[in-house]
């Protein structure tokens, strides 16, 4: 797992607003050998990203899924320090984290799913 300062999240070309405590990058992959090969080599299928927000602009409204968006190019940017790039990911509301009615002041988790893209391409870090 990797962890990463706090930056600027935009999803499709939307600005998300910045996280808070930074995120945390979890990389899935399977093992496997190329044909022809006897080289046992690691392929990325895709990871899970653990962020946390501020403050969310528009509703959140919670009935048939917890998705909040569909499948777009996400970027993770805490320029200079570091720009990630996600070739196809998902918004997933954490229902694990709602907190209605005490007096804290708590993030909203959200999870980022992704998967490669029409190419293959998963994550890029710049």
């Amino acid at each position: 797992m990797l962890f990463f300062g706090p930056c600027m999240v935009k999803h499709g070309g939307v600005d998300l607003g910045k996280t808070f405590g930074g995120i945390s990058i979890n990389l899935i992959s399977h093992q496997g050998s190329p044909i022809g090969s006897f080289s046992p080599e690691y392929f990325l299928i895709g990871g899970e990203i653990e962020a946390n927000f501020k403050e969310w602009s528009t509703a959140i409204d919670i009935s048939k899924s917890t998705s909040l968006s569909d499948w777009a190019i996400v970027l993770l940017d805490a320029s200079p320090k570091y720009l990630i790039t996600i070739s196809s990911c998902k918004i997933i509301f954490d229902i694990s984290a709602i907190a209605v009615g005490i007096n804290v002041q708590a993030p909203i988790k959200l999870k980022l799913v992704f998967r490669p893209d029409v190419s293959g391409n998963v994550i890029k870090f710049q």
